[in-house]
């Protein structure tokens, strides 16, 4: 018995040198996944919201955004149809979107918007160097009127699988 107990580790060993046993090493074999095929395309929405806030989004401004949000998602969806059927595929699911930051508010009225948007010349003060964009003074704010908006846009980036 003690020959044996000397014997089998010295064959194992033997062997283990000789390169006979070794460490079976499987894996299943790897197949790379193909990425999925999808369309990316942008989408625009514009409402239009009282100015107001100093330059600093108003609730009403906010509730304009989301509006548009809607509006912008709807255009790339609609873009996304036109692609897709030209292509002659589907649309799928959305995979991902993008949307601008928000609602930054209107920006400050001037005098020279004023102008712009009614058309009636703000009266001006005496003369003076010519700065780019001068505050509203009481009767242009009159002209402007509390029904005067500004365009609160939303841009949006959407990607589709193909269907």
């Amino acid at each position: 018995m003690r020959s044996m107990l000397f014997t089998v580790p010295a064959a194992a060993l033997a062997l283990g040198l000789a390169g006979v046993v070794g460490v079976a090493n499987a894996q299943a074999p790897t197949t790379a996944t193909p990425a999925p095929r999808v369309i990316t395309v942008s989408g625009y929405g514009s409402e239009a919201a009282p100015y107001g806030g100093n330059g600093l989004p108003t609730a009403a401004q906010r509730a304009a955004y989301k509006v548009a949000v809607g509006e912008a998602f709807a255009d790339a969806r609609q873009n996304a149809d036109v692609i897709a059927a030209a292509a002659g595929v589907g649309v799928g699911l959305v995979q991902s979107i993008q949307a601008d930051s928000g609602a930054s508010g209107c920006p400050i009225p001037t005098e020279d918007a004023a102008e712009a948007r009614t058309g009636a010349k703000a009266p001006r003060r005496a003369a003076r160097p010519k700065t780019p964009a001068r505050p509203v003074n009481r009767q242009t704010a009159n002209q402007i009127g509390a029904s005067s908006t500004c365009p609160i846009p939303a841009y949006v980036t959407v990607t589709f699988l193909i269907a």
